[in-house]
C-alpha cells in the first residue's frame, strides 16, 4: 500500500509540474484526382482512392513544398503527425503547442496548404495537357486545310478519297476538341485530390497533463509495484515467520516450547517474570509446556545441567531462563539459575537481586556457594548464581577447569541447573559452555531470528558436540502456534482482579519476611 502511494504521489507531481500540452486536429478526406490521361484515353473519371494513394498523400502532406507552405503563412513550420483513420481514406493532421490557439492554426495551416498545393499541382497537369491536345488541333486543322486546297482543285469526279481523307481528318480533330473541352472543365473545378472535411478547432483542455488518467494509471502501475515489491521483500526476508521455517532452519530439531509474545518482554526497564507475575496467563502455561517436555526428555537421559542460549542477542534466552526456572520450582525441583553471560548479565534483574557476587566470585575463590548464592524471595525451591565481577577475559574463564568445577558442583547441590549463555553467533562463549551441560535449549524469536543465522548456530553447536535438546520459539502472536489464542480467554476468566506486578510482589514479601 504505502509503494502504491509512492507511485502515485510521484506520478501527480510529476503531471501537475508539467507544462500543459493543446492538441488540435483537422481531418482531411483524399479524393482521386481526374488526370489528364484518364480523359486523353476516354477512361473516365470515377476512379476511386487506394491504400496506396492514402500513404503517398500521408507522404506529401509533410513534404517539403508543403512545409514551405506553411513556413511562409506562419514564419515557423512546427512538426506534425499524420494518422489514417481507421480503413477509410480520411487521414488526420495532427499539431500540438502550448498555446491552444496556435495547435489549432498550425493543423489548418498543413491542411490547407496540402489541399492548395494538390490542386495547383492539378490545374498545372491539366493546364499544360490542354497545351498539348490544343497544338494537336492545331496540327490537323493544318493539314484540313491544306486537304481542302486539294479537293478544291480536283475535279468532282477525282475527290471522292480526297473527301474520305478530310472526313478522317475532322473526326479526329473532333476528338480532340472534346477532350480540350473537359481538360478546360477540370481545371476550373479541380480539387487537388483532397479536401478538408473537419477543420481543427481550438481545444478546450490541455491533452497533457490528463491529472485524472495519470491518477488511474499511477494507481494500477502502484498496485503492480507494490505487490512485486512485497514478493521480493518475501523473497528476500531469511527471518522466521513460521514453525516449518523454523524446523527447516534448525535442520530438524525438535520443537519444545512456544512462547507467545508478552507486552514489554524486551523492556530493559522492567523485565518480567510471567510465570509468577501472572500464573495464569497463556504465556505461563507456555513455559509450564515447556517445563514439561524437558521432564519428559530426562526420562531417557538425565538432564541435571541444562544450557539455555540462542543465535544472536535479544532473542529471550534470559527470558526463557528466568521463566522455566519458575515453573521447574514450582513443580517441586530444586533449581538454580547460573548466569553464564559474563559480557551482558541480565538474569539478576528478573529478581531485583544483586550481581556484586557470583559465578566468578566462586571460580577466583574470593566467595563460597553459601555467600555467593542468592535464594529468589517467593519462588521456594528457586536459587540464583548470579555472574559476579565481569572478567576482561571471558572466553578463557569459562574454558577453565574451575568453572566446569563449579558447575558440576551446583549439579550435585540442585536438581536442575539453568545456564544463562551468551548467544551463540558473536562469541564462542555457548560452544565452551555447552560442552559442560547435559543438553542445550535453542531460543529462537520469531520474525527476528534468520533461517541462516539458526542453520550457522546449529552447525557450530553440534561441532563443539552439544546435545541440543529442542528449540524454543519466542514472540509467537495470537493465533499463529498451537491454539494459545484459544485457551486465552480460559485462563482470564478465571481471576478475579489483575494480578500484582513482579515489584508489587516482592515488596509484599519482603514486607511479610519483616
Amino acid at each position: 500500500m504505502f509503494a502504491a502511494l509512492i507511485v502515485v504521489a510521484t506520478a501527480m507531481a510529476c503531471c501537475y509540474s508539467q507544462t500543459q500540452v493543446y492538441r488540435a486536429t483537422a481531418q482531411l478526406l483524399i479524393t482521386p484526382t481526374v488526370s489528364a490521361s484518364s480523359i486523353l484515353n476516354q477512361t473516365g473519371a470515377a476512379a476511386t482512392a487506394s491504400v496506396q494513394d492514402v500513404q503517398t498523400q500521408m507522404q506529401i502532406i509533410t513534404s517539403v513544398p508543403v512545409v514551405g507552405v506553411v513556413r511562409s503563412e506562419l514564419g515557423a513550420a512546427p512538426a506534425i503527425s499524420v494518422s489514417e483513420v481507421g480503413q477509410t481514406t480520411v487521414v488526420q493532421v495532427s499539431a500540438s503547442s502550448t498555446i491552444a490557439g496556435q495547435a489549432a492554426e498550425v493543423a489548418n495551416a498543413y491542411a490547407n496548404a496540402y489541399v492548395d498545393s494538390q490542386r495547383t499541382q492539378a490545374i498545372n497537369n491539366l493546364q499544360s495537357a490542354g497545351t498539348q491536345v490544343q497544338s494537336r488541333i492545331d496540327d490537323l486543322q493544318t493539314q484540313i486545310d491544306a486537304l481542302n486546297a486539294r479537293v478544291a482543285a480536283t475535279p468532282a469526279l477525282d475527290q471522292a478519297d480526297l473527301t474520305t481523307q478530310l472526313d478522317n481528318l475532322l473526326a479526329q480533330q473532333g476528338v480532340f476538341k472534346q477532350q480540350l473541352a473537359q481538360l478546360q472543365l477540370n481545371a476550373s473545378v479541380a480539387t487537388g485530390g483532397g479536401e478538408v472535411v473537419s477543420p481543427a478547432t481550438t481545444p478546450m483542455a490541455p491533452s497533457s497533463p490528463r491529472p485524472e488518467r495519470t491518477a488511474v494509471v499511477a494507481i494500477l502501475v502502484g498496485v503492480l509495484f507494490g505487490v512485486g515489491v512485497c514478493f521480493l521483500l518475501d523473497y528476500l526476508d531469511d527471518s522466521v515467520r513460521s514453525r516449518d521455517d523454523a524446523d527447516r532452519a534448525a535442520r530438524g530439531i525438535p520443537d519444545i516450547g512456544f512462547i507467545p509474545r508478552i507486552a514489554g518482554w524486551k523492556s530493559t526497564d522492567r523485565p518480567r517474570v510471567i510465570s509468577f507475575e501472572d500464573p495464569t496467563s497463556p504465556a505461563a502455561e507456555a513455559y509450564r509446556t515447556l517445563r514439561t517436555a524437558i521432564q519428559f526428555a530426562a526420562l531417557d537421559h538425565p538432564l541435571h545441567i541444562v544450557q539455555v542460549t540462542s543465535p544472536s542477542m535479544a532473542e529471550g534466552k534470559t527470558t526463557t531462563v528466568a521463566n522455566l526456572a519458575v515453573a521447574l520450582a514450582n513443580s517441586g525441583d530444586d533449581v538454580c539459575m547460573c548466569c553464564c553471560d559474563l559480557r551482558r548479565p541480565r538474569i539478576h534483574e528478573f529478581f531485583n537481586l544483586d550481581n556484586a557476587v557470583g559465578y566468578t566470585s566462586v571460580i577466583l575463590g574470593q566467595e563460597s556457594f553459601r555467600g555467593a548464592i542468592q535464594k529468589v524471595p517467593g519462588v521456594d525451591r528457586l536459587s540464583l548464581l548470579a555472574s559476579g565481577p565481569l572478567p576482561p577475559n571471558p572466553s578463557e574463564l569459562l574454558a577453565s577447569e574451575r568453572a566446569i568445577e563449579v558447575i558440576h558442583s551446583l549439579a550435585s547441590m540442585f536438581d536442575v541447573v539453568l545456564l544463562d549463555s551468551p548467544p551463540v553467533l558473536p562469541v564462542t562463549d555457548s560452544s565452551i559452555i555447552s560442552s559442560v551441560a547435559d543438553a542445550s535449549i535453542l531460543v529462537i524469536n520469531m520474525g527476528e531470528s534468520t533461517r541462516r543465522e539458526i542453520t550457522r548456530t546449529v552447525e557450530v553447536l553440534e561441532q563443539a558436540h552439544a546435545r541440543i535438546l529442542g528449540t524454543v520459539l519466542n514472540g509467537i502472536s495470537a493465533g499463529n502456534a498451537d491454539g494459545y489464542d484459544r485457551y486465552a480467554g480460559y485462563y482470564h476468566s478465571k481471576r478475579g482482579s489483575h494480578p500484582q506486578s513482579a515489584e508489587e510482589f516482592l515488596e509484599s514479601v519482603a514486607r511479610d519476611r519483616s
